[in-house]
This record gives C-alpha cells, structure tokens and sequence, in this order.
C-alpha cells in the first residue's frame, strides 16, 4: 500500500482559490434558491453569503434574511431540507 502525504497548507491555498471560491458561491445561490422555492411565509428571505477565506480554506454560508424566514425555518427546517436533508 502506498502511503500519501497531504500538505496542509497547499491543501488550505487550494480551498483559498477564487476558482474554488467561485464554485462555493454557485453552490451557496442554489441552496439559497431551493429554500426560496420550499419556504411556507410568502415574505420569508434566504440569502447566501460570498465565499470568504477561512482558518481552513473558504466558506460560504446561507442564512435567514428576515424575521419571517427564521418563523419559517424553524417550523419547517427550511435551510435543512434546501440542502437536501430530511426532518
């Protein structure tokens, strides 16, 4: 068996890359649209966040906008079940 080192750092570098950061935002604007479709409140909001560096590489994050999409989310698991998950 052979045996791989991985080097964090370039791991973290390759996390930190716009390309990857690009497609973390593409994924982030599709949660956010799934929970748009699936919301139960007429004015509940889901909003992406961009992409941004991390201690460990990028993140990009999707959260309730407004008062109505947190009642929402948490009467109906909203941002779970937009990521694809089940109550």
């Amino acid at each position: 068996m052979t045996r791989v080192k991985i080097s964090n750092k370039g791991f973290r570098e390759y996390r930190r890359d716009p390309t990857v950061q690009a497609e973390l935002n593409r994924q982030a604007q599709a949660w956010a649209a799934r929970c748009e479709r699936l919301k139960g409140k007429e004015k509940a909001v889901y909003e992406a966040v961009p992409a941004q560096p991390s201690g460990y590489g990028s993140i990009a994050l999707v959260h309730t906008g407004n008062y109505e999409a947190r009642v929402d989310n948490a009467s109906r698991n909203t941002l779970l079940k937009g990521m694809g998950g089940t109550d």
